[in-house]
This record gives structure tokens, C-alpha cells and sequence, in this order.
């Protein structure tokens, strides 16, 4: 083989060094493009802010594959990279916002903190002071807004301060304001509360007094018991008794100190009260708790009985009789 000579050697250099650059330049060409498609916001309106929630018991691919599904990110591989090089471990529960016009590193940064909003059961049955507690706990409230939510009206008549709480989850903001909460829960609960009102409506039913029933029926027995209990409730409504409910007597002498729903006794049932259904006939002015769907429906839809009376032995089992004679020999039988 002919060697080359110098001139042709430098040419030959220059001419490697010539196409290794264009290599080079095409190569870093073919990462920035890949390098923008994959880590960059996906196409989108920019700048629109979205709450993104987190489920409780959510895994983290399945809170990758749901910011796909938004649009939040282009793959979930590309969002579980950026994650761990922003330095997330975990990803909490609750509500994030999240904008459309941020980048895969940006989504991964605000997920790896604290939420902005968290998730906050109110269980069946509570009373508003119950569902206070559960709130304030749950968002670190001051003792001033734990009484400004105690005081803020719900409803109209103001008196109406029960059963607009409906016992669900809700996502709600850690920097939100007691009114704030209060209207995010009422409005949530007037949406459920919705097709049940036109119902009531639609039987010639008031909705307070529904709403009211469904109170007494989700703090007098177990789910099961709904149905009988409204039927025997609106027996004796219909015949003119007085109910004589003992959660209502509870609603009335219940404290913080001495418990909400304390156990009755002979002396409570002469509590001067308009919630005292031991005293005044028809229901209570009110609703005494909020009350789920099921005691909610039980309340328009009663079981069929003659029963005009009810009482719960030590095994919670109910037992019900039409003749007061009846009821005392199963005070007998089952609580003596």
C-alpha cells in the first residue's frame, strides 16, 4: 500500500476529525430532541393550574399512570426518573396543584411534598361539635377557628345547624378557611342530599323532616334496624304518641364533658329541651346528627309494621311489639 504523504495525511485527519464532529453534533442533536420530548411538559394549554389527587392507598405507579391519563406528564418511566432525581421517596395522599405548563421535573418536585389539601372522613352520626373535633385535628386549627366553624350558619332557618354534614371523605385545603370548609362540605352534601329532596318531594314529604328522622334513626340502631325503626317512628307520629327516643334526650344533656351521646338517665328524660321527644310530641325541631344514605332512605322508604314500640337486648338484636304489654314483657325477657 502507498504510503501518504503529509499533505495527504493532514487532509485524511482533518477530514475524520470533520465527519466525527458532524457524528458528535448529530448525536447531541438526536438527545436534546429525545431529551425534550421525554422530560418536557406534554403538549398542552399552558398554565392552567388543576388539583391532582392522590387516593389514600394509591402506588406510585398507579399515580404515574393517572398523570399520564391528565396529561400531566408524556410516560410514567420518564415521571419515575425525574422523581427519583428530584429526591422524592414517597408520594402522600391528598391534593396537589399541579399546572399544565410545568415539566416532568417540576410535576415530580411538587409531588414529593407535602399535599396542599388533605383527605378528612366525617363518620355517620356525628354531631356538629364531633365533626369540629375531626376538622380541627385534622387541619391544625386554632381554638378561635375551631369556634368560628362551631358558629358559622349552615343553613336556613340558622337553627338547621345539623344533618347539612354529609359523612364522606373530603379533599380539603390545609390553608382553607373555616367558612371555606364549611361550604365546600354543605355544597357536597346538598349534591348527594339532591335526588333524596325531590323524592320527599314527590311523596308530599318536607325534606327537614326526612332529614330529621334519618338523624334519629342513625343514632337509635344498627343499619339493618333503619327500615323497622322508621316504620315504627312514623307509626307513632301517625297515632299521635310522642317518640321518646333516647338519642334525642342524649342530643339534648350531651356535653364535652361528660360525652355527646352519655348514656340516659331517669332523670335526663325530664330535660327542659325542644329536642326532648320525651316531652314534646312530633319530631325534634331539627335533625341531631348528619345521617347517611342509608338511614336517609329508610327514612322515605319505611318498612311496613304494626309495631309500635322497639327496644335493643344486651346482644344489640332488636325486638319490636304493637301493644305496650307486649313491649314490657320484652323489658322482662331481654333487659332484666
Amino acid at each position: 500500500m502507498k504510503a501518504m504523504s503529509p499533505l495527504e495525511e493532514r487532509e485524511w485527519r482533518r477530514t475524520g476529525w470533520m465527519l466525527g464532529g458532524a457524528v458528535l453534533a448529530a448525536f447531541m442533536l438526536f438527545v436534546s430532541v429525545f431529551m425534550y420530548q421525554a422530560f418536557y411538559a406534554p403538549a398542552g394549554v399552558p398554565g392552567i393550574e388543576e388539583t391532582f389527587a392522590v387516593p389514600a392507598g394509591s402506588t406510585f405507579d398507579e399515580v404515574a399512570m393517572s398523570l399520564v391519563n391528565r396529561g400531566f406528564v408524556s410516560s410514567t418511566w420518564e415521571f419515575r426518573l425525574a422523581f427519583s432525581l428530584v429526591g422524592g421517596s414517597d408520594i402522600a395522599p391528598g391534593g396537589y396543584t399541579l399546572s399544565h405548563g410545568t415539566n416532568v421535573f417540576g410535576i415530580a418536585s411538587t409531588l414529593k411534598e407535602a399535599p396542599s389539601s388533605i383527605w378528612v372522613t366525617i363518620p355517620e352520626g356525628y354531631r356538629k361539635e364531633q365533626v369540629a373535633d375531626v376538622l380541627a385535628q385534622a387541619l391544625g386549627w386554632t381554638d378561635a377557628q375551631k369556634t368560628e366553624w362551631l358558629t358559622v350558619d349552615t343553613a336556613s332557618p340558622a337553627e338547621d345547624r345539623e344533618g347539612v354534614y354529609y359523612p364522606d371523605t373530603y379533599l380539603l385545603p390545609r390553608s382553607g378557611t373555616p367558612a371555606d370548609v364549611t361550604k365546600r362540605i354543605v355544597a357536597h352534601s346538598s349534591q348527594v342530599f339532591a335526588p333524596y329532596e325531590a323524592e320527599a318531594a314527590a311523596k308530599g314529604e318536607k325534606w327537614t323532616a326526612v332529614l330529621t328522622m334519618a338523624s334519629l334513626l342513625e343514632r337509635e340502631g344498627q343499619m339493618q334496624d333503619f327500615p323497622t325503626i322508621a316504620g315504627i317512628l312514623w307509626n307513632r307520629l301517625d297515632a299521635g304518641m310522642r317518640l321518646q327516643v333516647d338519642a334525642t334526650v342524649q342530643y339534648a344533656v350531651g356535653n364535652e364533658g361528660n360525652g355527646w351521646w352519655p348514656t340516659v338517665k331517669p332523670a335526663d328524660l325530664k330535660a327542659a329541651s325542644p329536642y326532648n321527644t320525651y316531652l314534646h310530641a312530633g319530631l325534634p325541631p331539627a335533625p341531631i346528627a348528619n345521617p347517611d344514605l342509608a338511614a336517609i332512605k329508610a327514612a322515605l322508604e319505611p318498612a311496613t309494621t304494626t309495631c309500635l314500640y322497639y327496644l335493643h337486648d344486651n346482644r344489640g338484636v332488636m325486638h319490636c311489639a304493637a301493644t305496650y304489654a307486649e313491649h314490657l314483657a320484652y323489658i322482662r325477657r331481654y333487659l332484666k
